[in-house]
């Protein structure tokens, strides 16, 4: 059998540490300073971890309750949508606006919809086409009014505009 032994002191320097194995009558020593063994003792946990969390079980798969599609089409429109078991919505649908002009352009109408983690219920509908995206939804944030000083301060200016406005060129 082979044994292993950590000693401090010993052959050499007092503050190193040795490790001696013994087998068969026959002694190696080999020194490690407390870095390499903190470094070791790290680099064994850290892989242990590593491990459970690979071992940790997976969580269960989704269902998907509904899933269509159509197309694409030869003409370019398309339609999808789908249900999942945990209660996310979507859909989509597309065709091309403008067919053989130079603004010809994809258009895009769709929506989804979820619960978040606090349970609040997120739907978003949108349009996307030659003008960008366009996200419409209750939880998306939106400007803030202009406050009705600054507002009267910018209808005071329009009206009264400097005489320095005046004599730009």
């Amino acid at each position: 059998w082979l044994s292993v032994h950590w000693t401090v002191g010993g052959v050499g320097d007092a503050s190193r540490g040795i490790y001696t194995t013994s087998a068969a009558g026959l002694d190696k020593h080999l020194p490690i300073s407390d870095y390499c063994r903190s470094m070791y003792t790290s680099l064994v946990i850290l892989i242990a971890v590593v491990a459970c969390t690979a071992a940790a079980p997976a969580e269960e798969p989704i269902p998907i309750v509904s899933q269509n599609q159509e197309g694409p089409n030869p003409d370019g429109s398309y339609k999808w949508s789908y249900e999942t078991g945990n209660g996310i919505k979507a859909n989509e649908e597309g065709h091309l606006e403008e067919v053989g002009t130079d603004n010809e352009a994809m258009k895009a109408e769709g929506g989804f919809s979820y619960s978040s983690d606090d349970g609040q219920a997120i739907s978003l509908t949108y349009v996307a086409d030659k003008n960008g995206f366009q996200p419409v939804g209750a939880h998306l944030p939106t400007t803030p009014e202009i406050p009705p000083l600054i507002l009267k301060a910018l209808e005071w200016n329009a009206a009264h505009p400097s005489k320095e406005d005046e004599n730009q060129v």
